[in-house]
């Protein structure tokens, strides 16, 4: 449901909007964004390299399947990531800087391109992104899966990006993401919580190119991410094997920042967990699985005639 207007009274019921008209809307008001936005700021505030990674990112929400791509939607993926990747300055943090990237908020770094800093001793901000360590813990909450962690090898740098935590009665699960660790006595975070940083554009302009059958630039956008990561360059892989090796490096680079499911469920794939922990167990969720969807407020469809509930 979009509402573009203010003051509309207490009879306003609008309709449910299409997923079509939802995504004219954010394209409408990023385009609206560009010219009022500096080239340059830091990156803790938005700017046009910022919203030019966004429309690169809708874009590429919006460009279908390998199967049945949406070939101008991904042609535009590519030309906004363009824009940031040749013009915004931006470089991809390499060794000690890269593997350290979680453990400092560098506001000036290079590579993050839209970044809420959270360090903030004298207020819990970092409180609304993460949960703070706890007593006999230390730090870390969101755990990898052992599937995600058999994919990198020993000589993979992101394999830092994961600490030894052993939570009290939950023995199994031994390690933690170092992306938003929270000191328990300071409750602030060291990192901040990255919202957009090259390494996706790149990974954006890859699979957008893939999508369009331009293997060439694809492999080279996807070697550029497995280099700096430390595992080197693949080669002879095209079409389908190139498309799923894309989705497997954004799977490792982009860890716990929010974008798993989305890249799953918009390429029509299932999310598959295997595995056991805690109280959770093993499952599979379909892309048409309506358990995907978030519920409505009973509130908003009792107040609108118009509103009716996602499907269980």
């Amino acid at each position: 449901m979009l509402v573009t207007t203010d003051n509309n009274g207490t009879a306003f019921a609008p309709a449910r909007s299409t997923v079509k008209q939802v995504y004219e809307q954010i394209i409408s008001d990023l385009q609206t964004a560009l010219p009022l936005l500096k080239a340059q700021k830091t990156n803790s505030f938005a700017s046009r390299y910022a919203t030019f990674a966004m429309l690169s990112r809708v874009y590429l929400y919006m460009g279908g399947t390998f199967s049945a791509p949406d070939v101008e939607a991904n042609k535009k993926a590519r030309e906004y990531a363009d824009s940031v990747i040749l013009h915004g300055g931006y470089n991809l943090l390499q060794g000690a800087a890269y593997t350290s990237y979680y453990s400092t908020d560098a506001p000036g770094n290079k590579e993050d391109i839209f970044a809420i800093n959270t360090q903030y001793a004298n207020g819990l901000i970092s409180n609304l992104y993460a949960m703070p360590s706890q007593i006999n813990y230390s730090g870390g909450l969101y755990r990898p899966s052992p599937d995600l962690l058999s994919l990198y090898r020993d000589t993979d740098l992101r394999k830092k990006f994961f600490v030894k935590n052993v939570t009290p009665g939950n023995p199994n699960d031994t390690l933690a993401s170092v992306k938003y660790m929270l000191g328990y006595v300071s409750l602030y975070s060291t990192s901040p919580n990255r919202y957009l940083r090259l390494a996706e554009v790149v990974l954006n302009r890859a699979e957008a190119a893939v999508k369009a059958g331009d293997n060439g630039a694809a492999l080279i956008d996807l070697n550029t991410i497995r280099s700096r990561a430390g595992i080197g360059d693949t080669s002879n892989i095209t079409g389908q094997p190139l498309f799923n090796e894309i989705l497997k490096q954004r799977r490792m680079e982009l860890a716990f920042e929010g974008h798993a499911s989305y890249d799953y469920f918009r390429n029509g794939l299932p999310m598959v967990r295997n595995y056991t922990s805690g109280s959770s167990g093993a499952m599979t969720v379909a892309a048409t699985d309506p358990k995907i969807l978030m519920r409505v407020p009973a509130d908003e469809i009792t107040g609108n005639r118009n509103l009716s509930q996602n499907e269980q």
